[in-house]
C-alpha cells in the first residue's frame, strides 16, 4: 500500500490532467502541521482505552518482545501506509467518484465499500471497515483534505500494533461483536472530536500548506 502514493503521482505526472497534491486537499496540497495536530486527539482517546483495558486485565494477547529499532520502524512504515491509503481511497477513488457522480454522499458510500471489501476480515469486520471508511470519507469531504482521516487512520492501526505487543489484543482476522463495537464507538468519538474541535481552532482553513511532494 505505502507504494501506491507515490503510483498515483507518477501518473498524475504522466497524464497531467492534474497535479498531484490535488489528490490530497483542496487547500493546495498536504498540510504537515493540520496531520500532526489531528494526531494529538484519537492519540489521547486510544490511549484512554488501551489503559482502561490493562487496567481492567482484558488481555487477549501474549505479551512480545518488540525493539526499539523495530518500534521505530513501526512507526515509520505504519504512518506511511495508512496516508497511502487515504490517497488511494478518500483521495483518488472518492475524488473520482465525486467527478463522475457530482453526489458526495454516492461518492463517499461507493469508495467506502471498496476499502471494506479489500479487508480480509469476517462478515462483522467488513461492515465495520465499511462504517469507517464512510466515517473517514466523510471527515476529508468536510475538512476538505487527507490529513485528519490520515491521522485517524495512523493511530488506529499503530494502537493496534501496540495492543498486540502489550497483550491487550491478538492479531485476527475473525473480529467479535464486541470487537466491532469498540472500533465503532473509537472511530466514531475520534471523527467528530477532531472535526469539532479542528474547525473550532481553524486547523482546516490554513492556505499556505507544506506539501508533501
Amino acid at each position: 500500500m505505502v507504494l501506491f502514493a507515490p503510483a498515483i503521482y507518477i501518473a498524475s505526472k504522466i497524464v497531467r490532467d492534474r497535479p498531484f497534491s490535488s489528490y490530497s486537499s483542496s487547500r493546495g496540497g498536504w498540510n504537515w502541521k493540520i496531520y500532526f495536530k489531528c494526531l494529538s486527539i484519537p492519540l489521547a482517546i486510544y490511549l484512554i482505552f488501551l489503559l482502561v483495558s490493562l487496567l481492567m486485565g482484558n488481555e487477549s494477547g501474549s505479551k512480545t518482545q518488540v525493539s526499539l529499532m523495530a518500534m521505530v520502524i513501526s512507526l515509520i512504515l505504519i504512518s506511511a501506509q495508512c496516508i497511502a491509503e487515504e490517497h488511494v481511497f478518500r483521495g483518488l477513488l472518492m475524488q473520482t467518484f465525486g467527478g463522475w457522480l457530482n453526489i458526495p454522499v454516492l461518492a463517499i458510500i461507493i469508495q467506502a465499500i471498496i476499502f471494506a471489501i479489500v479487508h480480509s476480515y469476517n462478515s462483522i469486520g467488513v461492515i465495520s471497515m465499511g462504517i469507517t471508511g464512510i466515517l473517514f470519507g466523510w471527515l476529508s469531504w468536510r475538512t476538505s483534505g487527507l490529513e485528519a482521516s490520515s491521522a485517524i487512520h495512523s493511530i488506529n492501526n499503530l494502537m493496534a500494533f501496540f495492543a498486540v505487543a502489550l497483550g491487550v489484543s491478538s492479531i485476527s482476522s475473525t473480529l467479535s461483536y464486541m470487537d466491532f463495537a469498540v472500533d465503532i464507538i473509537i472511530n466514531l468519538v475520534s471523527v467528530f472530536a477532531v472535526y469539532y474541535i479542528g474547525v473550532k481552532r481553524g486547523w482546516f482553513d490554513e492556505e499556505t500548506p507544506d506539501k508533501l511532494i
